[in-house]
């Protein structure tokens, strides 16, 4: 992701003096995001390697840059060629490798998202691609292969510009530059600031959300070069060995060592929180080289070996571990990710001993900038292709199965219709329709999502696994009761923060809904959701809410979650037969959740608890499929959801009952049973088709 400025042998590049200690941080960078991506419960704030690497490039650039513009040597054109010599030659083969593998490894569906995150990664344009698809529907982080990408796009974006407002800014009036990037560092800064509120995946994606640690490094570059330091005034210079600067790097280590314990995934990232990081390398920097951290610990010559090849590192350890998922259909043990990770740090060497040293240094015929940007330009087309075609070597059975399940991520038939039967997303105060990702809520929802047309009233309050219940009760319901349903996706019931109301979907959707509650004051309130359980809140709100007139109020467990998506399960495990029921692949995590929160019910809990994972598994293990079909009848399209046969046939059998469970029904004896669907002649044998 980012570019040594030097060769194995230290060595002087244009514009400023070789450091080797940055090169020891890069390595502190790199390690950082590897541990984290194959062992994310070992180094929880890992992936702030990415910022560390954002304040480098930031001081490293403007240093030559600044250096080339007061010894009057600095042309665009020559910036731009040693930057392409630098990044592309790389990025080049690992792109290539990635498609290569994916076609053996990736089935249909995949490859083609594998081919689009080729073309936006060759163009320098994957954050912006990652941010478009960031939504609550998106697929899972692990399953990109490129995703780490991101990263790059933001750099190679501020490098397209950054030299061009620099080379302006010299020329008409110097003095200025401080200030001007002091002012866009502080501009950028509070739209990250900004973003965190109403979009949080423009904060972490957005070049404009992230370019203020980049100024970060830019600023500190101005006030260290002995060409601008005159521009601000007296500043200390650092770059000797002193008390100053001994503390100064200490207190980025320790600060630096911080931020890689407490901060985590749950931490709202960037925000407030990456000033952290962002600190903790602008201190080690500014301290330069000669104190006692960046002397013997940061130059340390295995740090500075690991730093020189950060960048291939960086690109190849991702697609390894991805890759791998998708072969074993999980992440693997802890030994075959290790085993990843060294095979990464081999071809990171050889990428850089054989590829990158010769191509920037040597007299590599492949050092024509315009033959690397074709070759750049060619993977770009190839990947536009494979995102067309989807080409792979897997058999065409797998690929069928494979193709018809990611119509449910693209919306396209034969799922279309489906997913508008499950999502419901006329009740959902989720704004799916925004162009990018937001947490800004929806105008409203259809008046029949929350009216009541009869006097019996039942209504369903969480996120999508409430909307997925809403098909089968509303096919076995009494027609003398109206279904109710007000959602939005992602969100759990929670205390509501006022201030957000406006602003955030899921504070809208939960006012909204206790305000449903309060006009129609239904018999039953259903409430489901995908997250951990807030008990202490769902006991008050359950409390609240009977207060008014609510009869009853049922809390759902977890349905089963599978790991990976369940049709990714049958495929890589139970393709030749595939059982009724299976015991594996479930995720634990999800487990663990419904487990804590049935161990802190009491017996006079003012709701009814419902196990799903109850109704869904026994010893034999949890329902996959329904009719004897895997394909129409799996239960679930992703890892949880369910389809609207699912969803009748836990109406039939639970909930419906359950719901009906004090009333009868108009019409029907004491001694009449519900009627059973097709779904309740239930045949566990193996799925034919």
């Amino acid at each position: 992701m980012h570019a040594p400025v030097a060769g194995s042998k230290p060595a002087p590049v244009v514009g400023t003096a070789y450091r080797p200690d940055i090169d020891g941080l890069r390595a502190v960078a790199v390690m950082s995001v590897v541990v984290f991506h194959a062992f994310p419960h070992v180094l929880r704030g890992g992936f702030i390697g990415v910022d560390i690497f954002f304040v480098i490039s930031g001081f490293l650039i403007t240093s030559i840059i600044v250096a080339d513009l007061a010894n009057g040597s600095f042309r665009l054109r020559t910036f731009y060629a040693r930057r392409v010599k630098r990044i592309f030659p790389a990025l080049i083969v690992v792109l290539l490798a990635v498609l290569l593998l994916g076609c053996i490894l990736l089935y249909t569906d995949e490859y083609k998202e594998l081919g689009k995150q080729v073309a936006a990664s060759a163009g320098f344009a994957a954050n912006l691609l990652f941010w478009k698809e960031a939504n609550y529907f998106d697929l899972a982080a692990e399953t990109k292969p490129l995703l780490h990408l991101w990263s790059l796009g933001i750099e190679e974006q501020y490098y397209i510009l950054w030299p061009l407002l620099l080379w302006l800014c010299w020329r008409t009036r110097k003095r200025a530059l401080p200030y001007l990037v002091g002012l866009l560092l502080v501009g950028s800064f509070l739209l990250n600031i900004r973003a965190m509120g109403t979009s949080p995946t423009e904060a972490f994606y957005s070049p404009l959300t992230r370019a203020w640690e980049l100024f970060a490094g830019g600023l500190l570059a101005i006030a260290s070069s002995p060409y601008t330091r005159p521009l601000l005034g007296a500043v200390p210079d650092t770059g000797h060995r002193s008390v100053v600067s001994d503390r100064l790097a200490a207190s980025g280590i320790a600060l630096l060592a911080a931020s890689l314990i407490l901060i985590s995934r749950n931490t709202p990232f960037p925000g407030w929180a990456a000033l952290l990081p962002v600190a903790a390398t602008c201190m080690l920097v500014g301290a330069g080289p000669s104190s006692w951290v960046a002397r013997r610990i940061l130059s340390h010559p295995v740090l500075v070996g690991i730093g020189l090849i950060s960048y291939p590192f960086y690109l190849w350890h991702w697609p390894l571990l991805v890759l791998t998922r998708a072969w074993m259909g999980e992440a693997g043990s802890a030994p075959l990710r290790c085993g990843g990770v060294a095979l990464s740090a081999g071809l990171a060497w050889i990428t850089y001993r054989f590829l990158e040293r010769p191509i920037r240094f040597g007299q590599s015929p492949l050092r024509s900038v315009p033959l690397l940007g074709g070759a750049l330009a060619t993977l770009a087309g190839i990947g536009a292709l494979a995102m067309t075609y989807g080409w792979t070597f897997q058999p065409g059975d797998l690929n069928s199965y494979a193709a018809y399940f990611d119509s449910f991520r693209t919306g396209v038939s034969p799922a279309r219709e489906e997913l508008v039967e499950i999502n419901q997303n006329q009740c959902n105060f989720y704004n799916f329709e925004s162009a990018l990702p937001t947490r800004v809520p929806r105008d409203g929802i259809s008046s029949d999502c929350y009216t009541s047309h009869s006097r019996r009233t039942v209504l369903l309050w969480g996120d999508s696994h409430s909307a997925h219940l809403f098909y089968g009760l509303r096919k076995t319901l009494p027609a003398d009761t109206s279904l109710l349903l007000v959602y939005a996706s992602g969100c759990r019931p929670h205390p509501i923060d006022l201030a957000k109301l406006t602003t955030d979907y899921c504070e809208t959707s939960n006012a909204f809904a206790l305000s449903t509650i309060k006009n129609v004051v239904p018999d039953v309130v259903v409430i489901s959701f995908n997250n951990s359980f807030d008990t202490d809140y769902l006991r008050e709100v359950s409390r609240d809410i009977k207060r008014i007139g609510v009869k009853r109020v049922i809390v759902l467990g977890l349905a089963p979650h599978w790991e990976p998506f369940l049709f990714k399960v049958v495929m890589q495990h139970y393709w030749q037969f595939t059982p009724a029921r299976i015991a594996t692949h479930l995720d634990q995590h999800a487990l663990g959740i419904d487990k804590a929160f049935r161990n802190e019910l009491q017996a006079d809990e003012p709701f009814e608890y419902q196990s799903l994972h109850d109704f869904f598994c026994n010893r034999e293990g949890c329902l996959i499929y329904l009719d004897r079909n895997r394909r129409e009848g799996l239960v679930s399209f992703d890892n949880a959801h369910l389809r609207p046969l699912a969803s009748l046939y836990l109406a039939e059998h639970l909930l419906t009952p359950l719901i009906q469970r004090d009333v009868r029904p108009l019409g029907l004896r004491d001694d009449a049973q519900p009627q059973r669907g097709r779904t309740g002649a239930l045949d566990d044998r193996p799925a034919v088709q």
